[in-house]
């Protein structure tokens, strides 16, 4: 992979990473904020969205 690729693929590793902490906290204070509005549901479909990107994030984080 070039240089230029794999600028651009870490870029994209950090952007990730960013968003996943950013959902983490966003379902954090849904659990905390919104008891009993159906937070669990809510709160957990977001974790899982959050570890849905984390492993893509993995993923490029493997590639040479």
């Amino acid at each position: 992979m070039d240089n230029t690729t794999r600028q651009k693929v870490d870029g994209i590793v950090t952007d990730l990473d960013h968003l996943i902490k950013e959902l983490r906290i966003l379902s954090s204070n849904i659990s905390k904020d919104f008891e009993g509005l159906g937070e669990e549901s809510c709160s957990s479909s977001i974790e899982s969205m959050a570890n849905g990107y984390e492993c893509i994030k993995n993923q490029l984080s493997e590639i040479n």
